[in-house]
């Protein structure tokens, strides 16, 4: 997905510190589980194309209802 997207990632783009970032959110999250899979994945996608760091805090995915914000 983000091959795909590439040309909008920030210069200097680390793809292996994004992957760390995703995972640890995805694991550390309470109620993550119950948003879908889209919106999880929309939610990882915009802190990369933003430039933003879920580890630095400077974004957060935060669950309401069903989706991931």
């Amino acid at each position: 997905m983000l091959k795909a997207k590439e040309k909008a990632l920030p210069k200097g783009f680390n793809e292996a510190r994004f992957l760390q970032n995703c995972m640890t959110v995805l694991k550390d999250t309470k109620n993550i589980e119950k948003c879908n899979e889209v919106s999880k994945a929309r939610t990882m996608i915009k802190g990369a194309f933003l430039g933003l760091e879920f580890f630095s805090k400077e974004c957060y995915a935060i669950p309401v209802y069903l989706n991931l914000f």
